[in-house]
């Protein structure tokens, strides 16, 4: 098995990709990059491996993929069903490192779910970030609002975790482990 690597375009700490319009061969196949990912599911079903272990690509998830893990999309073809966004990003594109922390450094699940008046406002904020990004106009506003949309997802998250039974040692734990 050969595992691809891959780097965020030079001279980028952000990219964002429609994946109905933008769809390449490469997404399907695995691979591992230097880059944070966050990919937004807004329409189909599919299926993905983080880690080797598998999800299910399913309306309103949201999947977080850090530096170095390996990832693939479990799809044997893609077809006009499925859509929604990836978000490539280095920690440099942030202002502060804690949007960053707060949602991957202390995550256990890749996947969050998003409740219906989240998802309104991350789509929102979808379209301002896509309008600034294919603009070029302002680096820092499209770091801004992409802080925003990550920041109802952590919100969203914290709503989630606060309503499970996840022990905090244990959470404690894992996070040593992958550290050391």
């Amino acid at each position: 098995m050969k595992i691809e690597y891959k780097e965020i375009e030079k001279n980028k700490s952000f990219e964002l990709i429609r994946i109905k319009d933008e769809h390449k061969k490469e997404f399907f196949k695995e691979h591992r990059h230097n880059f944070y990912e966050l990919i937004f599911i807004t329409k189909g079903y599919g299926k993905h491996s983080i880690d080797f272990e598998e999800y299910d690509l399913k309306k309103d998830l949201v999947y977080l993929i850090k530096p170095y893990q390996v990832h693939k999309w479990l799809l044997e073809e893609f077809n006009d069903e499925y859509d929604g966004y990836i978000f490539l990003f280095s920690r440099d594109f942030f202002q502060n490192d804690k949007i960053i922390n707060d949602l991957f450094d202390t995550n256990i699940d890749p996947a969050i779910d998003i409740c219906n008046n989240t998802k309104d406002k991350l789509t929102i904020l979808i379209k301002m970030i896509q309008e600034e990004y294919e603009s070029n106009d302002d680096y820092l506003l499209v770091s801004h609002l992409f802080s925003s949309f990550l920041k109802y997802i952590i919100k969203s998250k914290k709503r989630i975790e606060k309503n499970s039974n996840i022990d905090k040692r244990v959470e404690i734990l894992r996070l040593l482990i992958e550290e050391n």
